[in-house]
């Protein structure tokens, strides 16, 4: 029988890292398609004899192989020994040195090494923490200040030709498009984040209402009346106020789940707190304790106030249509005699 070796859980991706490694793959070859447009305008700068074509080919070389050997080392997998600010910081360097290196050689294209330099580092935005960012910024204008300093004899513009000139505008116009899609995709993740925040918040909302709401009546559960009375018993000893809590008990409820099941019980339960949604006000609070048992909080009310509004409560749930149930469950609020039958609500 042939046995299989066991796969180290290391070795095994989730679908979410498969996705992000996807994701750094597909960055790496954008890298590569920006060199090669890079070291064509070279090329093209090669051609109107601005630059010699050494140089062009030069830069097309180091480029290229920076960018491949990034790409090779994202796809070997090797890039997940460091954090993607790390991979992000590591490109950044590799190809600010280039730029900053081909000041030296070419100093007469050195305006547009710089705007490079400043599309490279905007690359950053997307990984870096502000602290790794503001270091980031302190460094390169720090290494950007000397290396100008040193070439400061042979600092020139490209030229004053008309093919010259129609040159340093597709630079820039190219550049300006690759600072519009790191733009663009700075705010396609900031959308994705606000969009997962909104949803994390809907999402805590509904936990919070789960874990105060009874899961049969849709009241308050214990937990959750027991902190607001606490509350209210702190406020009241601050401010001086007055508050009332009832209690409520249905009476002969053990004899109703007994006779007609629970499913019966339940529905008496959820009767009762509908009734109290109906009768109570906004302000007042109604929780169930457990089985039959409830509370009512009533904040700023006198114990007049508070009979008053229990009557209210009594009166609502003695006019309510018991009878209206389905007719399996409606024999719990029926008291059989031999004279006939008469419908009367349960006590509370």
């Amino acid at each position: 029988m042939q046995t299989m070796a066991p796969v180290s859980k290391n070795m095994r991706l989730s679908d979410q890292e498969s996705k992000r490694q996807k994701q750094r793959l597909r960055m790496c070859g954008i890298a590569i398609v920006n060199a090669i447009i890079h070291s064509g305008m070279m090329g093209l700068f090669a051609a109107t004899e601005t630059i010699p074509v050494w140089v062009a080919l030069a830069f097309f070389g180091v480029n290229m192989l920076s960018t491949i050997g990034i790409y090779l080392f994202t796809w070997m997998g090797w890039n997940r020994i460091l954090p993607d600010s790390g991979l992000i910081m590591l490109q950044i360097l590799m190809h600010a040195a280039i730029e900053l290196g081909f000041i030296f050689v070419a100093p007469n294209l050195a305006v547009l090494f710089l705007l490079a330099l400043f599309v490279i580092f905007s690359y950053g935005v997307i990984q870096l923490s502000p602290r790794q960012f503001t270091i980031g910024w302190l460094l390169y204008g720090l290494t950007v200040g000397i290396t100008l300093w040193f070439v400061r004899d042979r600092f020139g513009y490209p030229g004053v030709s008309g093919a010259e000139i129609t040159l340093v505008w597709l630079y820039f116009f190219l550049a300006l498009r690759q600072h519009t899609l790191v733009s663009a995709q700075f705010s396609h993740l900031r959308n994705q984040v606000t969009e997962k925040n909104n949803l994390l918040q809907a999402s805590l909302a509904q936990l919070e209402e789960l874990a105060s709401k009874d899961h049969l009546t849709g009241s308050l559960n214990r937990r959750c009346i027991l902190e607001k009375l606490e509350g209210e018993l702190l406020r009241s000893s601050r401010s001086r106020g007055s508050f009332c809590f009832a209690m409520i008990d249905l009476d002969h409820f053990k004899a109703v789940n007994d006779t007609f099941g629970h499913p019966v019980g339940d529905l008496v339960l959820k009767n009762l707190a509908l009734c109290a949604n109906t009768s109570l006000r906004e302000l007042d609070s109604f929780g169930r304790f457990g089985g039959e048992e409830f509370g009512v909080l009533f904040p700023d009310t006198s114990s007049e106030q508070c009979q008053v509004a229990m009557e209210r409560l009594r009166s609502t749930v003695a006019a309510f249509d018991w009878g209206g149930s389905p007719p399996a469950w409606a024999l719990v609020f029926r008291r059989v005699s031999p004279a006939g039958s008469q419908t009367t609500p349960p006590k509370i």
